[in-house]
């Protein structure tokens, strides 16, 4: 395990996490970012990654009650104390909480800024606003629910955001109704704090609508996997990702 100190390097303050949240910050961290591919986010090219549990799902077994879906609001309010101290203007890791849902986004602004100017006139379109990339951002983050409000219910534009490409995004949208979401619960989850393993780091899943897209999207994503498995290969997987956050 992991532990922090409050020792100061290289004028910055070694991040300091009391001993009663140690335990839920190092599993939060590492379902996310093995699990949930937010370590794409923070080390290759997706734009977004979110995780999420629906509220009225109601546990059928000891095993799924288990799952570290469930956990993410405890241990969220355990993060939540220290997650103002995420020394970069570049990244935003926050939470949004509503009567359905309890969801968590880590996103790399740079790079959704770089998908909103890519596709500016159908987030146009789909937000009904005519506003720059930087002012179409700024009303996403600071909608009450990212999907629903910031981008009118449109899994095209949350598709983009999430890295699965314009044509996947779109033939989402096209195929599933509008507004509908859903989140599929795997029976395991790798949450636990361990060396990282070949197996548990997976690619971003999302469906595709595109062959070429896809490939190409797979191909990079794949290589991304590889190099990401080589940086935690050197070391502590959430050293890694504290440093790579200026946490340490």
């Amino acid at each position: 395990m992991f532990v922090f100190s409050n020792l100061v390097a290289q004028d910055r303050t070694l991040f300091e996490i009391s001993k009663d949240d140690q335990v839920a910050v190092e599993s939060f961290l590492s379902y996310l970012f093995v699990d949930e591919g937010f370590s794409y986010v923070l080390f290759g090219s997706k734009p977004m990654a979110t995780t999420a549990y629906k509220k009225n799902i109601t546990p059928t077994s000891q095993e799924m009650a288990q799952h570290p879906m469930f956990k993410l609001e405890s241990w969220w309010k355990k993060w939540e104390k220290y997650n103002h101290l995420l020394c970069t203007n570049d990244y935003y890791f926050f939470c949004q909480d509503s009567e359905e849902w309890f969801e968590v986004f880590f996103l790399k602004k740079s790079r959704c800024l770089q998908v909103i100017a890519d596709n500016l006139s159908l987030f146009r379109l789909k937000i009904e606003k005519n506003l720059s990339p930087s002012e179409i951002l700024e009303h996403i983050l600071s909608s009450d629910e990212i999907f629903t409000d910031g981008l009118q219910g449109s899994q095209a534009l949350f598709g983009l955001l999430l890295g699965y490409g314009r044509k996947n995004s779109i033939g989402f949208e096209k195929y599933y109704s509008k507004e509908k979401r859903a989140y599929f619960l795997f029976p395991k989850a790798s949450y636990e704090v361990a060396p990282v393993e070949t197996s548990e780091f997976i690619v971003p899943c999302f469906t595709s609508f595109s062959n070429r897209e896809t490939k190409k999207l797979l191909g990079s994503y794949n290589k991304q996997r590889k190099e990401i498995l080589h940086l935690f290969a050197e070391g502590n997987c959430l050293e890694i990702v504290l440093l790579a956050l200026n946490l340490l």
